[in-house]
């Protein structure tokens, strides 16, 4: 039986469901999870889109929810690793309101430069080259009352920027062989 492989866009990008319990009050709790591994064989220009939604609360007071999406990049021997590369905030609010959604596809770099941080210019970042990316979260959640609870589903999906062109779709017609020797074909 020929073993069937996931096409390479299924792994471009996933979801998880965390559950955070603040211990006692005032106390926070955080946790991190890896959402995306990427090996994509050769470099690329990557769009993206991060997202985070409250999908349960359970409790009463202001409750405060933070999550970190940090990205790690690299290609060939090279890695940069952006912590905090989007940030989202939900509350201090009386509640985290079930169904709230927060999501973005650019996110704002730091500041580049030290000497205009009265009058910060806002540089976004909407794509990054990459052959390799790794995003994790960072969860941390605060409550006024013991015991409170937040679900929350946090997402981060890519795909490459541009025409996205593929060596296989220049074969040689009527079953010629391929014009890319070099193991290109297949996303190799």
């Amino acid at each position: 039986m020929a073993e069937t492989k996931m096409p390479p866009w299924h792994m471009w990008g996933d979801s998880k469901t965390v559950k955070l319990i603040a211990p006692a009050i005032g106390q926070g709790v955080s946790t991190t999870s890896q959402i995306t591994r990427i090996s994509y064989k050769r470099p690329e220009t990557w769009s993206f889109l991060v997202y985070a939604k409250i999908i349960d609360y359970l409790g009463a007071g202001v409750a405060n929810l933070t999550v970190d999406f940090n990205l790690t990049i690299g290609i060939g021997r090279s890695v940069a690793k952006l912590p905090k590369w989007a940030h989202m905030q939900f509350g201090p609010t009386a509640g985290l309101p079930i169904g709230s959604v927060k999501f973005a596809t650019a996110v704002p770099s730091p500041l580049l430069d030290d000497t205009l941080v009265a009058t910060p210019p806002v540089v976004f970042l909407d794509s990054f080259p990459a052959q390799d990316i790794q995003v994790d979260v960072d969860l941390a959640y605060q409550s006024a009352t013991a015991a409170n609870a937040v679900t929350v589903e946090v997402t981060a999906l890519f795909a490459p920027k541009g025409a996205h062109v593929r060596p296989e779709w220049f074969k040689i017609k009527d079953g010629g062989a391929a014009q890319f020797p070099g193991g290109e074909d297949s996303g190799h």
